[in-house]
This record gives C-alpha cells, structure tokens and sequence, in this order.
C-alpha cells in the first residue's frame, strides 16, 4: 500500500501531539529559568549582569528517534541604558527532523516607583530546518513504497522570524508575556511556522533572608494545543530544588546549585505517567556561568 510523505507527516505529528498536549515546533524545557529569553526577549538582560547558559535536553530516551534539544543564552545587562543585549540559540531534533533557531535579543527595562520595574523585548533571527528524506523513506518500509513528487523536492528550508515579550517585576512578583515564530519572511522548504503564545507567572515568598519558595505557572499555546505547567521551586543559599506537574500527564523533579555566585550546574528528571515504559524518562542538564 502506497502511502504519501503528506500522510506519513501527519500520522507522525499526531501521535506527538497526541501522547505530549503539544506539539515540537517549540520544544518544552524543564529549567526554563536558564534560557528563559528564548521564549520571551524581555528578559534579557532582566536579572544578571552577565548570563552565559548551555542547556541539554534528552526527551524520552527509551523511545524510537525521541527529542533531542540543546541551547545556549549569552546575554548582557547594560544599566547605563537600562537595556539588554543576547545571543540565543536552539537546536532540535525530532526524529528525522532537525531545526536550527538563532536569535539578536534586544530589551529595555524601565524602572518604577517601589522596585517595580516593567520591560518591554524584541528578537530578530533565523529558523533553519531539514528533514532526511532518505532516512524517512528507508524507516517507514512497513507503509510500502513511498512515491510522492514532494520527494523530489529539497525539504530543507529557512525563514526570518522574530519575538516580542513583555515583563513586569516587583519584589516578589514576575509575570511575562510574549509571541515568539512570527514569521518575517516567505518560508521555503517544508517550514510551515506558528505563532507559539507563552506566559508565565511566579511568585517569591522569603521564609528568611536565605530561604525562599517560589510558586510558578507557565502557559504556551500555538492556539491549536497547549502547555501547562504548575510548579514549586525552594531555593536555600546558592541551593534550589523544585517539582511541577506539566499537562497532568509529566511530573517534573530538578535540583540545581550556583558555584561562589558564578558558576550553575542544574539537572531536571521528567517522569511520563501514561506509558513510562514505553517512552523512558527525560534528562535535562543545565551548565552556566552567571555574575549578578
């Protein structure tokens, strides 16, 4: 039975879409306080005078060709300007399809009465992607033979695209909101981009002057599926520990610790309740030098 690349496409994303609430597009994160500017360019520059992070991620490793991500934030607070400038960059791989993103992140952060504070962010960059066609069609023998004119087609493809966010912080509380993949460019190749929604909220309560636990909720949408995720994070010194609970479906755990202030090493388990035998767990490593 012959079956074309269309079909096959869709029969993959659904699944994922499926068995995750959403879809790969954007990949999710578990330490999204280490690349947080990827998602919403306000925060550049927002909290660290310096800020370098690498951030590697190996999404259910027991199943066939899973997820694997990678990113790197090199961002820079300028106060004289009340501005900040980073460098984004992410890397993903979902089966025999792989994208690159790169990102000119640029912030200004406009001070108000009472330590309150409210930026405003925006991104410009690329997004590259490729599919193996060739891998593809020897992988997917148990469909027949795949003849369709799209193979005959370059699938790699590449747009400009950019983001926009918006911050606001107090003392105690930070709420961001941000669109991120909108396309700047007519797309080529396969690249089909959508605007991704995000928005988070936490909440710091200090139990001492060395003890805080920190409430938090994150929300994305690409207003077809969605992401949702509750979390608690306790951080003691330069010590933080945190769980949450992303789509009813993914119990995260992670625990990280900031070396003499400067240098981070964080690692984040996520634990798939449907079928956990079948997909594995999720390892997410966090490595990062950072200067207040």
């Amino acid at each position: 039975m012959a079956v074309s690349i269309r079909s096959f496409f869709f029969v993959v994303a659904f699944l994922f879409s499926g068995l995750q609430g959403f879809g790969q597009q954007e990949p999710p994160f578990s330490n999204y306080e280490s690349n947080l500017s990827i998602f919403n360019p306000a925060l550049t520059g927002a909290e660290y005078k310096n800020f370098v992070t690498l951030v590697g991620r190996n999404q259910w490793i027991d199943f066939p060709h899973h997820p694997v991500t990678y990113s790197a934030v090199v961002e820079s607070k300028w106060t004289a300007i009340r501005s900040g400038i980073g460098l984004n960059f992410l890397y993903d791989q979902l089966g025999f399809e792989e994208s690159n993103h790169v990102y000119l992140n640029y912030a200004y952060h406009h001070p108000l009465r009472k330590n309150r504070s409210i930026s405003g962010g925006i991104a410009f960059g690329v997004y590259h992607n490729h599919i193996e066609i060739d891998s593809l069609v020897s992988e997917s023998s148990f469909f027949g033979t795949i003849e369709d004119p799209l193979l005959q087609q370059d699938p790699s493809g590449s747009v400009w695209m950019g983001n926009a966010g918006l911050l606001y912080r107090t003392y105690h509380v930070t709420v961001g909101f941000s669109l991120s993949q909108i396309a700047l460019s007519r797309a080529t190749g396969f690249i089909n981009p959508v605007v991704h929604c995000f928005f988070f909220a936490k909440y710091e309560i200090p139990l001492s002057y060395e003890l805080k636990i920190t409430p938090e909720f994150i929300y994305r949408t690409d207003q077809s599926s969605y992401l949702n995720e509750f979390g608690l994070s306790i951080k003691f010194r330069n010590f933080w520990m945190g769980g949450s609970l992303r789509n009813s479906s993914t119990w995260v755990g992670k625990v990280g610790v900031d070396i003499q202030k400067k240098f981070r090493i964080g690692y984040a388990y996520d634990y798939f309740t449907p079928d956990p035998s079948r997909f594995g767990p999720t390892h997410e490593v966090v490595l990062g030098f950072v200067v207040k």
